[in-house]
């Protein structure tokens, strides 16, 4: 409980003794309903934003932290000095018996960087998926602030001090959303790209600082705008701590740029920054992504409408082993593959989807292509392609009312037409360049959404498909009057394809009389 009148002083050695307790031990036996474990960090469910990681908690959303209880129960909940004080160290003394300032601590764990995996394949992967050139990954990788880590091929940005010496480390799964600080980093030294992306020991010179949030954000502003000269600096969060020492050791900085995200956390931060340049008599800017939250977003936006118009039905690649080439075999984007599985015999099938030259959607699930035959291989399970699949066309439908959802039908006019019933009028949709994308199909029955290039039906990017469905949720929004109710709209689709099926069915048997009249005048 909250003391509800603060003592009227503390002695040095009450204070010392309260900033010897641990935030996390103080937390697992205050708060312990209140933490959660994500990846390697804990979380508070009361504040999400808020994670504790190396002895260290930060606010991101505030851009506040610190590594004592005090700074927590001050900043966070909201106790004057005195009654934190007291609250640490008036608990049972069984509790803080190990946390007297005589009582010796175990010293803190060095930092270390993670061993490098032999090459950064899958990192190269990773970041081209997120949109980022292979070149900038390049240059990164023989900088030596960026490379794969040998446990979980993580992607590792370092920060190096003036000298070149690491002193700080950041990992980013390349599979997942984990995330997290090496342990025993240090903050103030982020992971920088230099003006021009300079070779090492070349003269450098700028005046010009851009913070970010985050390394992939500050590769990704370079990607978008490549001529815009200067220092990208990565606070790796929202505390300014890597920015104030980057501000110590280049006295040249005369204008500070705040990159950070568009959103409350970002805008906080930009707001400090800006009293920062300030205080330092530095000119300030703010500079925001044309789309999205963050620089990431908006170059992945950029990418798939550059890419949407070419080859929509790329290659996706299957090998045998891992990181063997030649491959096993290849099949085009959006076409489903056979799964036999070792244990039980037991056949599926998934759709594909092409994400990149290295990574694929197998179902639901992203996969690098060596990762998904390192499995296949380590289960004794076959994957195999399916002969004689015919092009298919990813649309959003729905019928009046109702959520759009993912439906696939063969890619021709004739069946839109058929899907939507027969009359039909097709309204363009358009992305930020104005050029058409993907049509809209409204008919009796429902909506159709789905992709168009030169006028002929084409792939509908998954990225603009949920863009549609975003949009245009539910159908009856299109038409605040639907029409009289018709025969289901799905329904019509599965007629479509039972027909279909019938057709061949029919021509199969049409087509064994000739062939055994065939052999046998052979």
């Amino acid at each position: 409980m909250r003391r509800s009148h603060p003592a009227p002083s503390v002695s040095k050695a009450q204070i010392a003794r309260a900033k010897e307790v641990d935030i996390l031990d103080y937390l697992q036996r205050n708060e312990p309903k209140n933490l959660r474990l994500v990846g390697r960090e804990y979380r508070l469910r009361d504040h999400d934003s808020l994670t504790i990681s190396n002895g260290l908690w930060h606010w991101h959303s505030r851009g506040i932290g610190g590594k004592n209880v005090i700074d927590y129960l001050t900043k966070v909940r909201d106790y004057d000095f005195i009654e934190a004080v007291l609250h640490i160290i008036n608990e049972t003394p069984a509790i803080h018996a190990s946390y007297s300032a005589s009582a010796p601590r175990p010293p803190p764990k060095p930092f270390a960087l993670p061993p490098r995996h032999r090459d950064n394949e899958r990192v190269t992967a990773y970041l081209h998926s997120r949109g980022i050139d292979k070149p900038l990954i390049r240059e990164c990788i023989e900088r030596g602030i960026l490379y794969e880590s040998v446990r979980y091929h993580n992607c590792v940005f370092v920060g190096r001090t003036a000298r070149g010496r690491a002193k700080f480390a950041a990992m980013r799964s390349t599979v997942d959303d984990f995330r997290c600080d090496v342990e025993g980093s240090d903050k103030r030294f982020g992971f920088v790209l230099p003006p021009d992306f300079a070779k090492p020991n070349h003269s450098i010179n700028s005046s010009r600082l851009m913070v970010f949030e985050s390394p992939i954000d500050a590769l990704s502003h370079k990607a978008l705008h490549p001529h815009v000269n200067g220092w990208r600096l990565s606070l790796g969060g929202t505390a300014l701590l890597a920015m104030m020492q980057f501000l110590d050791t280049h006295p040249e900085i005369s204008r500070i740029v705040a990159c950070t995200d568009n959103d409350e956390a970002g805008n906080d931060a930009a707001e400090k920054i800006r009293d920062t340049a300030e205080g330092f008599g530095l000119k300030y800017d703010r500079a925001l992504p044309d789309s999205g939250n963050d620089w990431n977003e908006a170059l992945q936006i950029q990418r798939n409408e550059e890419r949407f118009m070419e080859d929509a039905r790329k290659d996706i690649l299957f090998l045998n082993e891992p990181f063997t080439y030649p491959e096993a075999f290849r099949i085009k984007d959006g076409d489903s593959v056979k799964i036999t599985y070792a244990y039980d015999g037991e056949v599926a099938t998934a759709k594909c989807r092409f994400i990149d030259e290295t990574h694929l959607y197998l179902g639901n699930s992203a996969y690098h292509i060596s990762e998904l035959a390192e499995k296949l291989s380590k289960s004794g399970s076959k994957i195999e392609p399916i002969i004689g699949q015919k092009p298919m066309i990813d649309i959003v439908s729905a019928e009046y009312g109702e959520e759009l959802q993912d439906v696939a039908i063969p890619m021709t006019n004739a069946a839109l037409r058929k899907l939507v019933g027969g009359d039909y009028e097709l309204t363009p949709l358009c992305h930020a360049n104005n050029n058409v994308y993907a049509m809209r199909a409204d008919g009796p029955n429902g909506v159709a959404i789905c992709g168009i290039s030169d006028e002929t039906l084409t792939s509908l990017h998954p990225y603009n498909a949920r863009d549609c469905k975003r949009d245009f949720s539910p159908a009856e929004r299109l038409l605040p009057e639907p029409p009289e109710k018709k025969p289901s709209l799905l329904g019509q689709l599965k007629d479509a394809k039972a027909e279909v099926a019938d057709k061949t069915a029919t021509k199969d048997a049409a087509d064994k009389p000739k062939k055994r009249d065939a052999s046998e005048r052979g």
